[in-house]
């Protein structure tokens, strides 16, 4: 009875240092930046939402989609998803952007109207690729789906209705909620 269980023990030693060596890579630090208003119509502004991405890690890791929702002060106004599509190289920070669509009729304003500040919070997640052929396996299989959550409150300066517009970095898909 004992040399059955020590086999087993054997093997489950086994199968964890194999997965423990698929999660030896840490998840990327992501920070809410910044959030600027866009352009602005009668019925709705565009608020670009700021995101650093910081690989920690020696191998690059393939970023592959932003999820997140957005509320403003204190009503969910915006849910999206945005194929990240890119690399980040190892050890390296990078700038992104995603847009969110406030419709003014969700928060109550009048058409047009717009206080001079707005909080936002923002929160979501970046699903990525670990590196290396057990990774992809086990991401193809889903066994291991990697996320790595952010969330943030910027304060955004809207100032009335006047338009202004901010670039923003890279293609966006969104749905709106």
């Amino acid at each position: 009875m004992s040399r059955g269980w020590s086999h087993t023990r054997v093997l489950w030693i086994v199968v964890v240092g194999l997965l423990a060596g698929c999660t030896g890579t840490r998840d990327p630090r992501i920070t809410v930046s910044q959030a600027t208003l866009g352009e602005v119509t009668g019925e709705a502004a565009l608020i670009q939402i700021g995101l650093r991405l910081e690989n920690v890690n020696d191998d690059p890791l393939e970023l592959l989609e932003i999820e997140y929702a957005v509320e403003v002060d204190g009503r969910r106004v915006f849910e999206g998803a945005r194929a990240a599509q890119m690399t980040l190289a190892r050890k390296s920070v990078r700038d992104v952007s995603v847009p969110a669509v406030i419709r003014f009729e969700q928060l109550g304003w009048a058409s047009g109207a717009m206080p001079g500040q707005a909080q936002v919070s923002v929160h979501g997640s970046l699903r990525y690729l670990l590196p290396g052929t057990l990774s992809q396996t086990l991401f193809d299989t889903g066994v291991r789906r990697p996320r790595a959550s952010f969330a943030g409150a910027p304060i955004v300066t809207l100032g009335g209705a006047a338009a202004r517009s901010s670039p923003s970095p890279g293609s966006a898909a969104s749905r709106q909620r």
